[in-house]
Formats: C-alpha cells, sequence, structure tokens
C-alpha cells in the first residue's frame, strides 16, 4: 500500500527547523499539486527554486538510502486565502494523476498525499473558530493557536472503514454515485459520533446496500492523506439475505462478485480497498477459505 515505503521512512515529527535551499516545497492549489513540467518523474521544486515571497511550514522527512529529505509546505505570503505559489517549468497537476501515471517511487506519492493533509488543515484553519481573530503555527508543537482567545487546534484525522463483504467465494463490491473513480470499490464510509468502528461497519453497509452481516473482524489500517482519513479495513460475512438494497445517493451499483470472475482485478500496491480485494481473490486469508 502506499505507506509501505521501506527502506524509506516517513518522519512525521514536528520540528522546528529553517527551510535549506535543497530542502524539497509541496505546494498545492485545491487538490492539485505543483510539479516539474518538463521531467519525466513528478519532482517538486526546492526552496532554492521559489522566486516570490513565500511562507514555508516544516511538514517532515523520508529517510532513506540516499540520507534524509526534508519537505516544507510553500504557501504565498498573499492575503488571499485561494492564492498560490508559480515556479518557472513547474505547474500544477490533479493529486489522483500521480497514482494514475505512477512515474515516480512510492515514497513521493505518500509524502505528496500526507503532505496534502496538512496543507488542507494549514489552509482551512487560518482563522480562529471561536473568536474569528488569525491562527498562528504553535511554537511547541504542531498546532494552531489563537493569540486573542487561547483558542488550539491539532490537524484533524478522520477514521472511516472500508468493508469487504464475503458470501462463500463472492465479495460485495461497488461503484460509486460520485467522483471520479469509476472503478469497483468496497463499502465504506466514516465513523459516527458515538459509535465503534465495528458498528460503523454494521451500519454502512446497511445503509448503503440493504445488507447484514455478521463475524466482523479488523483486518488492517491506512492512512490516507488526500482526505485526512485513517481507513480501518474490516472483513465480514452475509448474515441473511443477500438482496441488495441500493443507496442511489452513495452508489451509482453494486454487486456479487465471484473469485473465479475477478481476473481483471490486479493489486496496485496503493490502496486497502485493492489489498484487501486481492486477498480475498487469493483467498489466502485463513477465513476466506
Amino acid at each position: 500500500m502506499i505507506q509501505d515505503i521501506d527502506p524509506y521512512e516517513l518522519r512525521n515529527q514536528m520540528r522546528f527547523a529553517d527551510p535549506r535551499p535543497g530542502d524539497t516545497v509541496l505546494a498545492y492549489r485545491e487538490r492539485s499539486l505543483l510539479v516539474s513540467s518538463t521531467s519525466g518523474q513528478s519532482a517538486c521544486p526546492a526552496v532554492a527554486s521559489l522566486t516570490q515571497p513565500a511562507e514555508l511550514i516544516y511538514l517532515f522527512s523520508l529517510a532513506g538510502p540516499g540520507g534524509e529529505e526534508r519537505f516544507f509546505l510553500g504557501m504565498p505570503q498573499d492575503t488571499d486565502p485561494e492564492a498560490s505559489l508559480a515556479v518557472s517549468g513547474y505547474e500544477y497537476l490533479p493529486l489522483r494523476s500521480l497514482r494514475e501515471r505512477r512515474q515516480q517511487p512510492l515514497q513521493f506519492d505518500f509524502a505528496a498525499m500526507t503532505g496534502f493533509q496538512l496543507y488542507r488543515w494549514y489552509h482551512d484553519n487560518r482563522w480562529c473558530g471561536r473568536c474569528g481573530k488569525r491562527m498562528r503555527p504553535d511554537g511547541s508543537e504542531r498546532a494552531l493557536t489563537c493569540d486573542d482567545c487561547g483558542n488550539k487546534i491539532y490537524p484533524r484525522i478522520m477514521p472511516a472503514v472500508i468493508v469487504a463483504v464475503v458470501d462463500g467465494s463472492r465479495i460485495l463490491v461497488s461503484r460509486y454515485a460520485q467522483g471520479a473513480y469509476r472503478g469497483y470499490a468496497l463499502i465504506a464510509g466514516f465513523c459516527e459520533i458515538g459509535e465503534t468502528a465495528e458498528q460503523t461497519v454494521a451500519r454502512e453497509v446497511m445503509e448503503e446496500t440493504g445488507v447484514s452481516v455478521k463475524n466482523i473482524r479488523y483486518y488492517k489500517s491506512q492512512p490516507w492523506g488526500i482526505a485526512s482519513d485513517l481507513l480501518l479495513g474490516y472483513f465480514c460475512e452475509l448474515d441473511g439475505s443477500p438482496q441488495i438494497t441500493l443507496d442511489t445517493n452513495e452508489l451509482s451499483e453494486a454487486e456479487w462478485l465471484d473469485r473465479a470472475d475477478m481476473d481483471g482485478i490486479e493489486d496496485d500496491n496503493y490502496s486497502l480497498t485493492r489489498e484487501m480485494m486481492m486477498r480475498f481473490k487469493r483467498a489466502d486469508l485463513p477465513f476466506l477459505r
């Protein structure tokens, strides 16, 4: 999956470091990343490439065989919250295109998506939600502080579930009603206030497909920075009727897919959803045999 970047390691401990000329700048515009328009891979600009005043905030580093690469969030020193950096030889490309092209190492994609999560947090919390005054980066931890009322906020992480519902040799797959992705997906949804992740599994499957489940088993988690999610993967079994009642607001279709009909689904080494589908396809978990 995207976070499996060994021998590299994402070091996300907050530092209060001054940028160096060779440090990498992650600059975003909406859901797009500033990358090279000339190189074969999606390289980001270095601090030395910047020609306009910019606010540079330390994000994290990638440690690997070649040493440590430090990443800074780059935002223009502009009162317009929608302003973005411009660097000669670089262009903004949708983050989704990184996954589709896969021309760069996986650790680059992971850094880009994790950086986007922090970008959205900094971008969306410039003003205090309690008193409306300007927030500033805290000087002791990864937080934003309001000097006027003392409000302090931390990066948001939203728990969500990915659910593989199985019925013997069949798995419940779906396609989203909205968004750009049109391939097969598993049932998914956010945890609501006051419920466990396992309760979320049962509720989301019922709401989206009308199917009841049992024997809910936790599988694995995945950080998904583009949506600020922490995805929690679960396998479970059909409990009762396999009849599907589709929630058309969430899904365009849902069906039971037999293991023998999954030849066109391959591992993308990227998402928790695809890994879970491949584990079912190969039947290499004891409870799936």
